[in-house]
């Protein structure tokens, strides 16, 4: 196979894997979100706002913080909720889901993603993503 060639196809398989990548990650985020809802609000930010899941607090915390006395209490509740939905990734999937993500996380840092470290990658981009829907997420509806 030629230079020309074998270029081509490394980039017809990186170009997959992102199309690939980003459908199933928009399916781990509505995963993740899901599982948030399904957690009772804790009440650490007074009941007057409202809140009533785990979601609602997750949101107020992208938008209002970090809020420095909380947010070392963030990372322990929510790492297990995105390792968990991680988890349940097929193995085959994940190899091809960490790929993305080190891709992902290399571009937004402007890395070169050949040296961008991968141990956490899919952690980091799936909480990433999730913030990104709770920053832009309305919770004027839960004001009391």
């Amino acid at each position: 196979m030629t230079d020309d060639k074998w270029f081509k196809y490394l980039e017809d398989a990186h170009k997959a894997v992102q199309k690939y990548g980003e459908v199933e990650f928009q399916g781990l985020v509505r995963r993740t979100i899901y599982r948030l809802q399904r957690f009772p609000a804790s009440g650490i930010y007074g009941d007057g706002l409202g809140y009533r899941t785990l979601w609602d607090e997750w949101c107020h915390e992208v938008q209002e913080g970090p809020l420095d006395l909380l947010e070392a209490a963030w990372d322990p509740t929510l790492s297990p909720i995105l390792k968990g939905v991680i988890d349940r990734v097929p193995q085959h999937a994940r190899v091809l889901l960490a790929e993305y993500a080190r891709w992902e996380l290399s571009l937004e840092s402007g890395q070169d993603p050949m040296n961008f470290p991968d141990a956490e990658s899919l952690m980091d981009l799936l909480r990433h993503r999730v913030s990104a829907v709770a920053v832009n997420r309305s919770l004027s509806h839960l004001q009391v």
